[in-house]
C-alpha cells in the first residue's frame, strides 16, 4: 500500500515536471506578449482621449507657461483674462497661485529699475541745472551785455537798419529833392535840454550852387537824426533843395543856425559831410587848420573813431573848412563857438552793402558826442 503511494507520488511529480511545468512556462511566456499588446492597445486610446479633451489652463496661471503664451499688454491684461474665460464655455477653478520666485525677482527688479529711473532723472535734472547754470551769462559777458549800447541793441534786433531807412526817406524822396512841398528850406530838431552841441546836415538833400545843381551827400541826413535820438543832440538839416546853406550866408539855414546857436548855448557845432570814393582818408577833420576847434577836441573825435576801427582819420587832410563861408567858418566868425567839418567817406555811408560799418560810423560820432557833454 505504501509502495503503490509512494510510486503514485512519485508518478505526479514526474508528471508535473514532465508536462504541467513545461506547460506553464509556456504559458508565463505567451501571457507576457498578451500584456505588452493590451497595453500597446490601451495606451493609445488613453493618449486619444487626452487629445480630445486637453486639460483647461486657467488663464491666471498663464504667468507659468511663457512658451506657449502671447503676453498681452499691461492695461488691457485683465479685459484678455475675461474674454478667455468666456469663450472657453468651461467653468474654470481658478487656485491661489503660489508666489512664484520668477515674480518676486519681476517685481524687485521692476522697482529697482523705477528707483534707478528716478535717481537717473535727478542726475539729468542736476546736469540740465548744470547746464544751465553754465550757460548763465558770467558777470564779465553780463558786464558787457550791461555795457552795450542802445544803439548796438537795436543793431542786433533790426530796428536800427529800420530807423536808417525810415529816417533816410526822408531825404531820398523825389531822387533826392527832400520834400518838395514842405514850408521851410530847413527843420530844427531839439535834443535834450542839458546838451550844448549841435549837429547840422547842410547836404542832406540836392542843392543849389552858382546855379549848378549838386548831388546830396546820402546818409548825412540820416545820420544827424540817428545822434538826435540816440545821444540827444541837437540837430538841424535841410528839408528840400535850395540854395547851399554850406556856401551861402543869406539864406534860412544861416539864420536858423544863428538862432539855435544864441537859444541853446551851443559850444560845439559839427557839421556832417559826404567826401567821395576816390579819397584815400576814411575821416577828414576840417578845423580851419586848427583854427576852429581845439588839438584835444580833434584827437578825441579821432579816439572815438579808432574806438570803432575806423583807423585812417585825418585832420584838415583835403577839407580844411576854412573857406569864409562854410558852417564851421561861420559858426566860428560869428559867434566864437568852436566848430568840426566832418567829411566821412562813401564807403562809411553805404548801409545797404555794409550795415555793420554804417553802425560804427555812427557809434564812433555818439562815443565822441557823449564824452564831450
Amino acid at each position: 500500500m505504501i509502495k503503490h503511494t509512494t510510486l503514485l507520488l512519485i508518478s505526479t511529480f514526474i508528471l508535473f515536471i514532465l508536462f504541467i511545468q513545461p506547460s506553464l512556462g509556456k504559458t508565463q511566456v505567451t501571457e507576457v506578449p498578451q500584456i505588452v499588446l493590451f497595453y500597446q492597445d490601451i495606451l493609445p486610446r488613453a493618449n486619444r482621449l487626452t487629445e480630445d479633451k486637453p486639460r483647461t489652463i486657467p488663464s491666471s496661471n498663464k504667468r507659468f507657461f511663457p512658451e506657449t503664451m502671447e503676453i498681452p499688454k499691461e492695461e488691457d491684461e485683465d479685459a484678455e483674462e475675461s474674454d478667455t474665460e468666456m469663450e472657453s464655455g468651461e467653468e474654470v477653478v481658478h487656485m491661489e497661485d503660489p508666489p512664484p520666485k520668477e515674480e518676486v525677482i519681476t517685481i524687485t527688479l521692476s522697482t529697482e529699475v523705477e528707483k534707478e529711473t528716478e535717481v537717473t532723472e535727478e542726475k539729468d535734472l542736476s546736469k540740465e541745472g548744470k547746464k544751465t547754470a553754465s550757460k548763465k551769462t558770467s558777470p564779465k559777458e553780463e558786464k558787457t551785455k550791461e555795457n552795450k549800447s542802445p544803439m548796438r541793441i537795436d543793431f542786433e534786433n533790426g530796428t536800427f537798419a529800420t530807423k536808417v531807412f525810415q529816417y533816410e526817406r526822408l531825404f531820398s524822396q523825389n531822387s533826392y529833392k527832400g520834400d518838395i512841398k514842405a514850408g521851410s528850406e530847413f527843420r530844427f530838431v531839439q535834443g535834450n535840454s542839458n546838451s550844448r552841441i549841435l549837429v547840422t546836415a547842410s547836404h542832406a538833400t540836392s542843392h543849389m550852387r552858382n546855379g549848378e545843381r549838386k548831388p546830396a551827400d546820402i546818409y548825412t541826413g540820416a545820420t544827424s537824426l540817428l545822434l538826435n535820438e540816440y545821444t540827444g543832440v541837437h540837430v538841424l538839416h535841410n528839408t528840400k533843395e535850395s540854395r547851399d546853406g554850406n556856401f551861402y550866408d543869406d539864406v534860412d539855414f544861416k539864420r536858423e543856425l544863428s538862432r539855435t546857436i544864441a537859444a541853446h548855448n551851443i559850444q560845439l557845432v559839427i557839421d556832417i559831410h559826404g567826401a567821395g570814393a576816390h579819397h584815400p582818408f576814411q575821416v577828414d577833420i576840417g578845423t580851419g587848420n586848427g583854427r576852429f576847434a581845439s588839438g584835444t577836441q580833434v584827437q578825441r573825435m579821432k579816439d572815438a573813431f579808432h574806438l570803432h576801427d575806423i583807423t585812417r582819420v585825418y585832420d584838415n587832410h583835403t577839407f580844411t573848412a576854412f573857406g569864409n563861408l562854410t558852417v564851421a567858418n561861420y559858426t566860428h566868425s560869428q559867434h566864437g563857438v568852436s566848430a568840426m567839418q566832418v567829411e566821412l567817406h562813401s564807403s562809411l555811408r553805404d548801409p545797404r552793402n555794409d550795415m555793420e560799418l554804417y553802425l560804427r560810423t555812427v557809434e564812433s560820432l555818439a562815443t565822441f558826442i557823449q564824452q564831450s557833454q
